[in-house]
């Protein structure tokens, strides 16, 4: 939701587009994945902030790769920011 090794930057636009239907089609949760790491606090509060204009806090959950050590400054921003829900794994 913040960069893709494809097509580069990700608008924060986009992605609240693509939630908003998400929603729209009856989804109860949506899981904003970072899968290749390269969100850092900025931009993920750049992205939970255009999203959250179309849906609220608790109906959003998210995930960050720690690729670049981001990932825990990436949690903590998202958590001062009313997500609740931090979808994670061990070893892969």
């Amino acid at each position: 939701v913040i960069g893709c090794p494809y097509e580069g930057t990700i608008s924060p636009e986009s992605v609240a587009r693509l939630s908003e239907k998400l929603l729209e089609m009856g989804c109860y949760e949506i899981s904003l994945g970072d899968t290749i790491g390269v969100g850092a606090p900025r931009s993920v509060h750049r992205m939970l902030r255009e999203v959250g204009k179309h849906a609220e806090m608790d109906l959003l959950a998210v995930h960050f790769h720690d690729t670049y050590g981001q990932a825990l400054a990436n949690i903590l921003t998202s958590l001062e920011m009313g997500i609740r829900v931090i979808d994670s794994s061990v070893a892969g």
